[in-house]
Protein backbone atom coordinates (compact mmCIF):
# COMPACT_ATOMS: atom_id res chain seq x y z
CA UNK A 1 0.00 0.00 0.00
CA UNK A 2 3.18 2.28 -0.07
CA UNK A 3 2.84 2.79 -3.69
CA UNK A 4 -1.25 4.45 -3.16
CA UNK A 5 0.24 6.75 -0.78
CA UNK A 6 2.61 7.80 -3.07
CA UNK A 7 0.62 8.53 -5.57
CA UNK A 8 -2.00 10.49 -3.32
CA UNK A 9 0.99 12.49 -2.36
CA UNK A 10 2.35 13.12 -5.82
CA UNK A 11 -1.39 14.32 -6.87
CA UNK A 12 -1.45 16.47 -3.99
CA UNK A 13 1.82 18.27 -4.81
CA UNK A 14 0.60 18.39 -8.58
CA UNK A 15 -2.70 20.10 -7.45
CA UNK A 16 -1.31 22.39 -5.00
CA UNK A 17 1.50 23.12 -7.96
CA UNK A 18 -1.58 23.87 -9.82
CA UNK A 19 -3.35 26.43 -7.21
CA UNK A 20 -0.05 27.95 -6.56
CA UNK A 21 0.10 29.05 -9.97
CA UNK A 22 -4.03 30.11 -10.41
CA UNK A 23 -3.36 32.10 -6.88
CA UNK A 24 -0.96 33.92 -8.23
CA UNK A 25 -1.73 34.66 -11.67
CA UNK A 26 -5.43 35.91 -10.24
CA UNK A 27 -2.70 38.46 -7.94
CA UNK A 28 -0.97 39.79 -10.72
CA UNK A 29 -4.43 40.14 -12.46
CA UNK A 30 -5.58 42.30 -8.99
CA UNK A 31 -2.30 44.12 -9.32
CA UNK A 32 -2.69 45.31 -12.36
CA UNK A 33 -5.69 46.42 -12.64
CA UNK A 34 -5.70 48.26 -9.24
CA UNK A 35 -2.34 50.18 -10.73
CA UNK A 36 -4.15 50.98 -14.08
CA UNK A 37 -7.40 51.97 -12.04
CA UNK A 38 -5.03 53.77 -9.79
CA UNK A 39 -3.34 55.70 -12.98
CA UNK A 40 -6.55 56.63 -14.99
CA UNK A 41 -7.72 58.15 -11.12
CA UNK A 42 -4.51 60.25 -11.24
CA UNK A 43 -4.82 61.50 -14.55
CA UNK A 44 -8.09 62.89 -13.99
CA UNK A 45 -7.29 64.49 -10.97
CA UNK A 46 -4.45 65.68 -13.03
CA UNK A 47 -6.82 67.03 -15.71
CA UNK A 48 -9.22 68.44 -13.29
CA UNK A 49 -6.24 69.97 -11.27
CA UNK A 50 -5.95 73.62 -13.51
CA UNK A 51 -10.01 74.02 -13.23
CA UNK A 52 -9.79 73.66 -9.66
CA UNK A 53 -6.85 76.11 -9.29
CA UNK A 54 -8.28 78.91 -10.96
CA UNK A 55 -9.17 82.09 -9.75
CA UNK A 56 -11.79 83.04 -12.19
CA UNK A 57 -15.03 83.17 -10.19
CA UNK A 58 -17.03 84.49 -13.42
CA UNK A 59 -17.22 88.34 -14.61
CA UNK A 60 -21.09 87.93 -15.06
CA UNK A 61 -23.76 85.91 -13.96
CA UNK A 62 -23.44 83.95 -16.70
CA UNK A 63 -20.16 82.93 -16.69
CA UNK A 64 -20.82 82.25 -12.45
CA UNK A 65 -24.12 80.26 -13.82
CA UNK A 66 -21.49 77.73 -16.41
CA UNK A 67 -18.97 78.03 -13.77
CA UNK A 68 -21.24 76.64 -11.09
CA UNK A 69 -22.10 73.85 -13.46
CA UNK A 70 -18.84 72.52 -14.05
CA UNK A 71 -18.78 72.74 -10.01
CA UNK A 72 -21.64 70.03 -9.93
CA UNK A 73 -20.50 68.11 -13.14
CA UNK A 74 -16.85 67.58 -11.17
CA UNK A 75 -19.23 67.05 -7.65
CA UNK A 76 -21.11 64.48 -9.77
CA UNK A 77 -17.42 63.16 -10.54
CA UNK A 78 -16.04 62.78 -7.32
CA UNK A 79 -19.10 61.26 -5.50
CA UNK A 80 -18.57 58.22 -8.58
CA UNK A 81 -15.24 57.78 -8.17
CA UNK A 82 -15.62 58.09 -4.47
CA UNK A 83 -18.05 54.88 -4.86
CA UNK A 84 -15.59 53.19 -6.91
CA UNK A 85 -12.06 53.13 -5.45
CA UNK A 86 -13.78 53.50 -1.37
Amino acid sequence: MQHSGTVFQFSLIIILSNYSDLLYTNITILYVVAVSDAEETIAWMVEKDPMLSTDDYGRDLASVQALQRKHDTLERDLNALEEKVG
